[in-house]
């Protein structure tokens, strides 16, 4: 995510599995960060990111330029939660893990 946001990694392979990260986001506390995804992949034709890199990219090429604003402010606030996200995955590795 950290390197062409949203679109990017909707656009590649990565995101085969975005609801399965959604669940590790929720995992680990980062409910905010979740939230904002989920924000996202509810704009999408479908509702949701569609399991293939061909599908989503079609999901993509049908969102107009009112998704592409609201995605722009989701990526906004993602970034700004980037902190967050990274004290809650060490926290979640420090007690379940090196515990």
């Amino acid at each position: 995510m950290r390197n062409g946001g949203f679109h990017q990694y909707l656009s590649n392979s990565f995101s085969d599995d975005a609801l399965v990260a959604l669940e590790g986001l929720q995992e680990v506390g980062a409910t905010e960060v979740a939230n904002v995804c989920k924000e996202l992949f509810a704009l999408l034709p479908g509702g949701k990111p569609a399991p293939t890199q061909e599908e989503r990219q079609d999901q993509l090429d049908a969102v107009d330029d009112a998704f592409d604003e609201r995605r722009w402010q989701l990526e906004e606030r993602f970034y700004g939660l980037l902190d967050d996200l990274h004290e809650r995955m060490v926290a979640f590795v420090r007690a379940k893990v090196l515990s």
